[in-house]
């Protein structure tokens, strides 16, 4: 399990890391400025919001499944967990982990930028650019 999940984690954060490229990409294509730092920045404080939200969940889960807290103190290893508290604890950790995923998924459902579009996208900057370099090289002056 460790496996899939580090791989599929893998995945994940390089198809963000793209989805990222690709959003700066559109973004200089509709307002003409290139902000990837915003993007970047944006995704970092999504990332650490998202840990923070998630060790909060999971501290209420624990405390609404009253899961023992002071195990260290009562010595640790010799301790039973109750059953019922297993089972709920395994519901959290199982289908309730899912469906923050699922609900991850979903929400990717409206990134409309395709293939396609990005390579229309990247044809039209690489038509600006080139129309850019030939009017410094014609000794223009540009405007801010």
């Amino acid at each position: 399990m460790a496996l899939f999940g580090g791989t599929v984690g893998a995945v994940v954060s390089i198809a963000f890391q793209s989805a990222m490229t690709d959003a700066a990409d559109e973004h200089e294509h509709l307002f003409g400025t290139r902000r990837e730092s915003l993007y970047y920045a944006g995704l970092n404080l999504s990332a650490k919001a998202a840990s923070g939200l998630g060790v909060f969940l999971a501290g209420i889960g624990l405390d609404l499944i009253k899961f023992p807290t002071d195990m260290a103190a009562h010595g640790g290893a010799g301790l039973r967990i109750p059953p019922d508290v297993l089972a709920r604890f395994g519901l959290i950790f199982g289908p309730g982990a899912a469906a923050i995923y699922t609900l991850a998924m979903l929400v990717f459902l409206f990134y409309r930028l395709d293939r396609r579009r990005h390579a229309q996208i990247l044809d039209d900057l690489n038509a600006r650019h080139r129309a850019a370099a030939n009017v410094i090289e014609a000794g223009a002056i540009i405007e801010p």
